[in-house]
C-alpha cells in the first residue's frame, strides 16, 4: 500500500463519520453474505451519527439482520423502527 494510501486509510477512521442511513445503503449493496460482513465490518469502524438514539440502535440491528434475507427497503425500515423505538 503505498503512503497516500495508508494516510487517507488513517484519517478516514479517525475524521469521518457516516450516517446510519448511509451504513444502511452500502449493506443494501452486498450481494453475499461474505460481501455483507466485509462491508459490515467496514463500517464499525467509523462513527455514525444517528437520526435519533433510539431509531438508529433498532434500525442498524434489523438491517443487518434481515437486508440478506428479505431486502428491506430503507425508508419502510426505518418506519418501522421509528414504531419499535417508541
Amino acid at each position: 500500500m503505498s503512503r497516500l494510501k495508508r494516510i487517507f486509510y488513517k484519517l478516514s477512521q479517525t475524521y469521518f463519520n457516516i450516517s446510519s442511513i448511509t451504513a444502511a445503503e452500502f449493506l443494501v449493496g452486498a450481494r453475499d453474505k461474505t460481501e455483507f460482513n466485509r462491508i459490515s465490518k467496514q463500517l464499525d469502524k467509523y462513527t455514525q451519527i444517528p437520526i435519533d438514539i433510539a431509531v438508529n440502535d433498532v434500525f442498524i440491528d434489523l438491517f443487518k439482520q434481515f437486508a440478506l434475507s428479505h431486502r428491506p427497503g430503507i425508508a419502510d425500515t426505518l418506519n418501522c423502527c421509528d414504531r419499535v423505538a417508541l
